[in-house]
């Protein structure tokens, strides 16, 4: 029995010299924090009585932005729309291009007539110089010009602002006037006939037609003209209203009879 406790007690006796010692508990090492888990940092570990460190791998690296490539240099795919092909491909159940493939340039938006006709008087008051007084509401329109002191002269105009072929056939006239010239023609019934005729002729060049009621427009505007001119002692008429004198006689002597 004495032998027994005897043996116990020199087991768990305290070290003595010359004596192995007993083999001590694996010291701990910290936790490594977010730092030490980036790639290439060395964690501490537990290795025999002391602490030692391991290399640990980092994550896996993660692909360049574009932004980043274009810093660099790099090169990347361009974006596509999802369910669309890459540029130079071909659209899915099709053997033609994407670029080539009927409908896929979207096509500009034609203008309306209203835009057409607010472009067109915008340019050539900007282009003639020339001022609005006001805008009228009936289908008439007049155009005179002031002069200034230091030379300078302002062109002002008052006709109906362009939103059908009527208007825009006064509105046009009388920006003729000015494009012209005023007393570039003498008399003012001749002024006048020029003056229709370039508005005529910039209709044709802006795509707009010229409908039957503005020529019967014209053409009582140019009879009114000449009318005037003669009850004001006009002797010679010019060759290019003799068409509009002839038929204004022609009325009035069927109208006596």
């Amino acid at each position: 029995m004495r032998s027994l406790v005897q043996l116990l007690f020199d087991f768990f006796r305290p070290d003595a010299e010359g004596e192995p010692a007993a083999p001590r508990p694996a010291v701990r090492g910290r936790r490594p924090n977010r730092a030490d888990r980036s790639p290439g940092v060395e964690s501490p570990t537990a290795k025999g009585n002391g602490v030692a460190l391991e290399r640990r791998p980092g994550p896996a690296p993660k692909p360049r932005s574009i932004s980043a490539a274009k810093r660099r240099g790099g090169e990347f795919p361009a974006k596509t729309a999802p369910g669309s092909a890459a540029p130079g491909s071909t659209v899915p159940g099709s053997a033609v291009p994407e670029s080539t493939a009927p409908g896929s340039v979207a096509r500009r938006k034609r203008p309306s007539r209203k835009e057409q006709y607010a472009d067109m008087a915008e340019r050539l008051l900007r282009e003639h110089g020339i001022h609005v007084r006001r805008w009228r509401n009936s289908s008439s329109g007049v155009a005179w010009e002031t002069h200034r002191r230091d030379g300078a002269v302002n062109r002002w105009i008052e006709a109906p602002y362009p939103r059908g072929p009527m208007s825009c056939a006064v509105f046009l006239h009388e920006v003729g006037h000015h494009a012209i010239g005023f007393h570039a023609y003498r008399p003012r019934c001749l002024e006048e006939y020029h003056a229709w005729r370039w508005a005529l002729e910039a209709m044709e060049r802006e795509g707009f037609g010229v409908t039957e009621a503005v020529h019967r427009r014209v053409t009582e505007s140019l009879r009114y003209a000449v009318e005037k001119a003669q009850r004001r002692g006009l002797r010679k008429l010019p060759p290019e209203l003799a068409a509009y004198a002839e038929r204004k006689v022609a009325t009035r002597v069927v109208s006596v009879i």
